[in-house]
């Protein structure tokens, strides 16, 4: 009698475990400045870097398929940020996160437009005191809705 009420408790246990505990409605989603229909995250000039890369993931599906892309405005963020961003996604298992650093130019390197095709995401990193022009983040918005059919995500620092 001992043994299967231990049994059964074990198995109650493991069974508790295995359910996910986070509801779907977590706060930090809701919290989340995502336009649905634009796919843009906009992330405030405090965020917090583990709740942001949590909606990156659960916003961009990228646990099912794909790679993220992080461009680095201007050269503008340390490489030391940059490589803690990646090595925090390496920690929740993402591990195709690339980067690039983008020019301020017209266009977009030829070379950064073919790693963007098909990214989950496309992270712009700049300093909170760097502001794309309007010009320069509708474009991107179109370049990351055409090519990922909609499907991906921008993220731009909100100021």
């Amino acid at each position: 009698m001992k043994n299967q009420l231990l049994t059964y408790i074990s198995f109650l246990f493991l069974l508790i475990s295995c359910v996910n505990i986070q509801p779907e409605g977590e706060s930090w989603l809701q919290n989340a400045n995502f336009d649905p229909e634009t796919r843009i995250l906009k992330l405030p000039p405090d965020y917090n870097l583990d709740t942001v890369l949590q909606q990156i993931i659960f916003l961009s599906e990228i646990r099912k398929e794909g790679y993220g892309v992080l461009l680095n405005a201007d050269a503008t963020v340390q490489q030391k940020k940059i490589d803690q961003i990646i090595y925090k996604f390496r920690k929740l298992d993402i591990n195709a996160v690339h980067q690039f650093n983008l020019p301020s130019q017209d266009s977009i390197p030829n070379h950064v437009k073919v790693a963007m095709e098909g990214a989950k995401f496309i992270w712009i990193l700049d300093q909170d005191d760097i502001v794309l022009s309007e010009k320069e983040s509708l474009s991107l918005r179109n370049l990351n809705y055409a090519i990922n059919d909609g499907k991906g995500i921008l993220i731009l620092s909100a100021k």
